[in-house]
C-alpha cells in the first residue's frame, strides 16, 4: 500500500511539473517593421530564401528583434520558415511559420497571411507554447519594406 501511495505521489508530481512548463495562455499583440535582404535561389525550382530582420514592440516582450528566414515559392507565393525572436532582456524563442502572399492593385505591394507556432525558447520562454497570426501585413517588393503586426496567445 505504501508503494502504491509513493508511486501515485510521484506520478502526480511529474504530471504537475510537466504542466507547469508553460503558464496560462495570455494575449499576444505585436507590431513590426524591417527591410528584407535580396532573395537567394535555393536548390528547389521557384523557391527562394529571403531573410528579414525586424524590430518591434510586443506584449510580454517589450522591444524585440525578430529574424525571419522565409522559403517562398514564387510560382504560388506560398511560404514557410522559421523566426528567431529576442526580447528586450535577451530571452529568446523560436517560431515556425507558414503563410501566403497576395497580389494587390499596386504591383509594388503584396499583402500576406501568416501563422507562427512557438517551438522552443530560452530564459523565461523555456517551455513556451503559443501561436499567433499576422495582421495588416504589407510587403513592398521594390524597397523590401515589411510591416504589420501579430495577434494570438502565448504561454510561458
Amino acid at each position: 500500500m505504501k508503494l502504491n501511495t509513493t508511486i501515485s505521489v510521484s506520478i502526480c508530481f511529474l504530471l504537475l511539473t510537466g504542466l507547469s512548463q508553460a503558464g496560462r495562455p495570455v494575449p499576444f499583440k505585436a507590431t513590426f517593421h524591417g527591410f528584407a535582404a535580396s532573395a537567394t535561389p535555393t536548390a528547389i525550382p521557384n523557391v527562394f530564401e529571403i531573410v528579414v530582420p525586424l524590430q518591434g514592440t510586443a506584449t510580454h516582450l517589450g522591444k524585440f528583434d525578430e529574424l525571419l528566414v522565409h522559403y517562398i515559392d514564387f510560382s504560388t507565393l506560398a511560404f514557410t520558415g522559421r523566426a528567431y525572436w529576442t526580447a528586450a532582456n535577451g530571452d529568446t524563442f523560436t517560431t515556425d511559420f507558414t503563410g501566403q502572399l497576395y497580389l494587390t492593385d499596386d504591383p509594388a505591394l503584396l499583402t500576406f497571411d501568416v501563422t507562427h507556432t512557438v517551438v522552443e525558447g530560452t530564459g523565461r520562454f523555456k517551455g513556451a507554447t503559443g501561436s499567433f497570426n499576422g495582421v495588416n501585413g504589407l510587403f513592398n517588393r521594390v524597397t523590401g519594406e515589411d510591416l504589420g503586426g501579430y495577434l494570438g496567445t502565448f504561454s510561458y
